[in-house]
């Protein structure tokens, strides 16, 4: 009998056990779990390997001079300084479903292309700003500006394409390779300093606005002001604006209107003797149009008033124009 109790024993204390093993294998970390591992932040892509480009360079059709420029020193680096011939090809931005604008996976992307890493890459830029990046499998050179982006390439092929190729080498027949990292890709990002931070005018972005003057040879002043209008925003507010006779304006919601255009209120011009100047920003139904009026002798007074809206600062400023500014000499 001592036996036996001494057996019912061990099998109650082996009873209890079962579910406490049981409730510890629960507990347990599932082995199925990856483990976080860190992200590689020094991505690398293989331009060019022994000679052979594995990139191609992708430029909109409608690209400037500047652009093009660019594009094709960069195409002579590669021959020049790698041994190696690269393939230029063309998106279309404007169009759609064009046989031709084939997307791959290795481009290098220049300027303002269709591409949505193109479009991230701009998005903010000013005039003088650019950057050049490694977006998935893509490189990104973009600029605000043609001139930006121009000086963007530059600063690829002197970082990269210089520092990894050999003229020397090359002309002794030698085939060499272009690897871009992303650490090294990401210094060459450039902000320009402008006059303003902020530059608004009836809550709008002063690039929403373009600049128009009259439709008339007699008016060959206001197409000069007009031009010292956009090249005043393009250097002290970082944007371009369109400059356009007020004959060829379909539609604009927001615009600059220099001299008597065909939006001017003829009241207010047969008010506007020699020696005045009258400037005010007014709402309009889509948007809103600053006026620039001014006569014969007052182009210079107007124009320092125009720069009293938008000053000229060795500091960034904010420029916050609200509906109803006015800078005028009539009473």
């Amino acid at each position: 009998m001592k036996t036996i109790r001494i057996l019912s024993l061990i099998l109650a204390l082996l009873m209890l056990a079962v579910p406490f093993v049981a409730c510890n294998d629960d507990e347990q970390p599932d082995d199925t779990d990856t483990p976080d591992v860190p992200e590689d932040t020094n991505v690398e892509l293989k331009l060019v390997n022994a000679g052979e480009a594995k990139y191609d360079i992708v430029f909109d059709y409608n690209a400037s001079e500047k652009v093009r420029d660019a594009v094709n020193a960069l195409v002579t680096a590669y021959k020049t300084y790698l041994n190696a011939e690269v393939t230029i090809r063309e998106c279309f931005s404007d169009r759609e479903g064009v046989e031709e604008d084939i997307v791959a996976e290795n481009e290098i992307l220049i300027g303002k292309t269709n591409r949505p890493e193109s479009l991230k890459a701009i998005e903010g830029k000013r005039a003088g700003d650019y950057s050049v990046g490694i977006d998935g499998t893509k490189l990104v050179i973009a600029g605000g500006s043609d001139d930006a982006t121009h000086n963007a390439v530059v600063a690829f092929m002197t970082t990269f394409v210089y520092e990894q190729g050999d003229k020397n080498a090359v002309r002794q027949g030698a085939s060499l390779s272009l690897t871009v990292d992303k650490k090294t890709a990401d210094t060459l990002t450039m902000t320009g300093k402008y006059s303003f931070s902020k530059t608004v005018a009836a809550g709008a972005r002063i690039d929403s606005y373009a600049v128009i003057y009259p439709n008339a040879d007699k008016t060959y002043r206001d197409q000069e002001f007009a031009t010292k209008v956009q090249s005043h925003i393009y250097k002290h507010a970082g944007y371009e604006v369109e400059v356009y006779k007020d004959a060829n304006i379909v539609k604009a919601d927001y615009m600059i209107s220099v001299g008597e255009t065909t939006f001017v209120d003829a009241a207010l011009a047969a008010k506007i003797g020699d020696n005045d100047y009258h400037i005010e920003l007014k709402q309009t139904e889509t948007g809103a149009i600053l006026f620039v009026l001014y006569g014969d002798a007052a182009a210079d007074a107007a124009w320092k008033a125009f720069n009293e809206l938008f000053p000229p600062s060795s500091e960034p400023v904010e420029v916050n124009l609200a509906v109803g500014v006015l800078k005028t000499t009539l009473q």
